[in-house]
Order: structure tokens, then C-alpha cells, then sequence
């Protein structure tokens, strides 16, 4: 049985930790985590009040930061939120952004493993 695909691409992240230095990595996944959550947060809302083009702006936005950190669950559940909604809101949408929660949660452990073994 293969295994899961990592949340969190590590070659992608090992980059961006030479491109930015390593001192800065932590800062950066404090400000992508908060954000990711502040963006599901709006997402949901607009769901909720039907609003599909507010729920593809956020989801263009968490889709770009996403594939910065290398989380490429997250980034393709984005641009299926993003394509689904930019005309309306789609029927599963709100699926779409239960699987954005799940992929959010798995990239978070990830990235707080990644910090503890530095």
C-alpha cells in the first residue's frame, strides 16, 4: 500500500530556507499558519452567505502562499475552490473547504515537526 504524499514538500521548503536564510523559516511558517486560518475563516463565511467570488479571490490568495511552503494538497484544493467559484458559488464547495481544513491541519504538524528538528 503506498503512503500518503508528504503535506509539506520538503525539497520546496529547503529552498525557501536557503533563499531566505534559516533564522527567518519560523517567522515565515507563524505568518503562513495565521493567515491560512484567517483565509479558511473568510472562505467559510462566504460560503456561507453564497458569495463565490469572495470564496476564489481567498482561495487565489492561500493557493499562492501555499505553493511557497511547498503544501501541494493545499494549493490544488485552492484552485479547484478558485475555479469552482469565481462565477458562483459551486454545490461543493463546502466539501472542497472541509478537505482545505484537513490539508491545512496535516501541513501544520508538518511544519511544526520541520521546526522542532532545527
Amino acid at each position: 500500500m503506498a503512503s500518503e504524499p508528504p503535506a509539506i514538500d520538503p525539497t520546496t521548503l529547503a529552498e525557501l530556507a536557503a533563499d531566505t536564510g534559516p533564522a527567518v523559516i519560523p517567522d515565515l511558517i507563524k505568518v503562513f499558519l495565521e493567515t491560512a486560518h484567517a483565509r479558511i475563516g473568510r472562505m467559510a463565511a462566504a460560503v456561507a452567505a453564497g458569495n463565490g467570488p469572495a470564496v476564489a479571490a481567498e482561495a487565489h490568495a492561500l493557493k499562492s502562499s501555499a505553493a511557497t511552503f511547498g503544501a501541494a494538497e493545499i494549493r490544488y484544493l485552492c484552485a479547484e475552490l478558485e475555479r469552482t467559484c469565481k462565477a458562483s458559488l459551486a454545490v461543493n464547495a463546502g466539501g472542497n473547504l472541509a478537505r482545505l481544513e484537513q490539508a491545512l491541519a496535516a501541513a501544520e504538524r508538518e511544519l511544526a515537526d520541520y521546526l522542532k528538528t532545527r
